[in-house]
């Protein structure tokens, strides 16, 4: 029993009616619904009453309503507050703008501003004032300085006149020391090449080679053998053999000589050389050994050339060994250099090496 009247006690409704009834002065639960009743009917009558002045109201405001929409003044009240929204968005836009103005004039003069457009007009003329005069004094320094750069640009050619002066001072020093030193190496070149022609006669025994030459006489009017160190060209040198007439022309044997006037040429450098051979312990070589020698000679020139090595044998003391395969050249040394004269020896190679004695 208990545990339902704490049940109930427990609910919201009862704790209300409880609230209800102490509100009102009501200590009887037994004269609650009584109570209840009477206030009711109260209540009733106001709510009529009420009903009724609303009704009255709501005609009175019909028939405003129908005036101020003939009249044209009639505004809704849901566009009114759209309205309203829109001004306080643009408010809110317009604001922002005006903030961040007044940040911008601010750090433009250097101090926080009030929101006071007299104040802010004053800052900003006293600004306007500041930059003004420094733009005139920077204006003033441009032109000064357009005036200096005209003023260099007149002194240019006088500052490379002065450069080029210097220059020209080391081009001339430079150029005498060129100068000088081209000199002295001419100079020490002639010396060279005149050294150099003199050990090129010694070396190729020039007078000995044209000696030689001229018992053959392969030329009827060349008949000057020389050897000309050629130092004009930019490479290296070069050393060219010539002949010499007795006007002083020369050819090269190279572009006019014939097959076998260059073969008795080169003959005669060749027993040149061979008459001051030495073996490797500086004693002269006893012995001449010549592999068919008369290629492309005539007759005069083949009797002239067996004469030639006939008299270097015998005057020389040299013993000289010629290997041929002509049989004609063969037979004439047999009769121009005998064996009972000269003790010379005449060997055929009859096969494969067998050697017979002529």
């Amino acid at each position: 029993m208990s545990n339902s009247i704490e049940g109930v006690v427990s609910k919201s409704d009862y704790k209300s009616v409880k609230q209800f009834a102490t509100q009102e002065a009501v200590s009887n639960f037994d004269d609650l619904s009584q109570h209840c009743i009477e206030r009711k009917v109260i209540l009733t009558g106001k709510l009529s009453e009420l009903s009724k002045k609303m009704e009255k109201s709501q005609a009175e405001c019909t028939e405003l309503q129908g005036i101020m929409t003939k009249e044209g003044s009639w505004v809704d009240f849901e566009l009114l507050e759209a309205k309203k929204k829109s001004a306080a968005k643009q408010l809110d836009t317009t604001q922002s703008v005006v903030n961040s103005f007044m940040r911008n004039v601010s750090a433009l003069v250097g101090k926080d501003l009030v929101a006071n457009i007299e104040v802010v007009s004053v800052e900003i003329h006293d600004v306007v004032q500041v930059v003004e005069k420094e733009s005139s004094e920077v204006d003033k320094k441009i032109q000064s300085l357009d005036l200096l750069r005209e003023l260099l640009k007149t002194f240019k050619p006088y500052f490379e006149s002065l450069n080029l002066r210097d220059r020209l001072k080391v081009v001339e020093h430079d150029l005498a020391q060129h100068t000088m030193v081209a000199g002295r190496l001419t100079a020490e070149r002639e010396i060279v090449i005149s050294k150099l022609r003199i050990r090129i006669e010694e070396f190729f025994f020039t007078d000995l080679i044209n000696a030689i030459y001229s018992k053959i006489d392969p030329h009827p009017s060349f008949k000057t053998v020389q050897f000309v160190a050629d130092f004009n060209v930019t490479d290296k040198p070069g050393l060219n053999i010539v002949l010499q007439d007795e006007r002083g022309d020369v050819i090269s044997p190279m572009l006019y000589f014939s097959s076998a006037q260059l073969n008795i040429l080169s003959l005669s450098v060749f027993l040149a050389n061979a008459l001051h051979a030495k073996d490797k312990n500086s004693k002269p070589l006893d012995v001449i050994l010549i592999d068919d020698p008369i290629q492309s000679m005539d007759s005069i020139n083949v009797l002239a050339t067996i004469d030639l090595l006939r008299n270097v044998s015998s005057r020389f003391d040299k013993q000289i060994i010629i290997s041929t395969h002509d049989e004609n050249f063969f037979e004439l040394l047999k009769r121009k250099i005998p064996t009972d004269v000269f003790g010379s020896k005449f060997l055929q190679l009859e096969s494969f090496g067998v050697v017979s004695q002529s």
